[in-house]
């Protein structure tokens, strides 16, 4: 038997050592620098977008909050009618004392009668309005109660005087003569027969 060739048995152990080398290499790497795998996310299904709300328009304010018209849909439901409560101010304003008048020939009508019996219209109005709220059972009491706070305005305005001052002695009186041909009523200056507005207005050439 031939002993083998010593180169060729070199060579071999060589391959063996570089196979083995490049194996552990590899390794290596991956212990190293992991493959980094792709992550699968999940995609909800695609949904259809929500009908768009219905904008509902908001109904119309009526013409005076204050009133309750969802109660009293209009002036034939109210408690007197708006000819009848203009005819009576028609009256009341020919009189020396329109709102005691007015309100009188209103506790009179049949309508009023009816639907209010002997309830008055109370301090601000309190017997027409409802409870806590301060909104007016109908709109024709509502009216009624405008007129009446107008009268009376009206009234207190013309029965209001201005306020008369005692006019000063003569020998220290301004010696302004006005334009209603009286003679101003305000003590003079001293060292001047005018008193301070007078004398300033005749100094300014006024």
């Amino acid at each position: 038997m031939s002993t083998p060739d010593i180169s060729i048995i070199a060579n071999q152990a060589i391959m063996e050592i570089e196979h083995e080398f490049n194996i552990t290499v590899s390794l290596l790497k991956e212990v190293c620098h992991p493959t980094k795998t792709p992550v699968l996310t999940h995609r909800p299904a695609a949904t259809t977008a929500p009908p768009p709300e219905k904008i509902t328009q908001k109904p119309c304010l009526p013409d005076d909050r204050r009133c309750l018209l969802q109660r009293q849909k209009s002036w034939r439901d109210g408690v007197l009618d708006k000819s009848e409560i203009l005819e009576i101010k028609k009256i009341a304003e020919t009189t020396s004392n329109p709102p005691k008048e007015f309100l009188s020939r209103i506790y009179k009508t049949p309508s009023y009668i009816q639907h209010m019996g002997k309830t008055k219209r109370g301090n601000k109005a309190l017997n027409w309005r409802v409870d806590g709220i301060g909104e007016f059972l109908c709109p024709s009491l509502h009216l009624v109660n405008n007129i009446y706070e107008a009268f009376g305005k009206k009234k207190w305005t013309h029965s209001t005087s201005k306020k008369t001052y005692t006019p000063a002695p003569d020998e220290f009186r301004c010696q302004q003569i006005l334009g209603n041909e009286q003679q101003c009523s305000r003590r003079h200056c001293k060292g001047s027969h005018f008193c301070t507005i007078h004398l300033k207005k005749q100094q300014l050439k006024r």
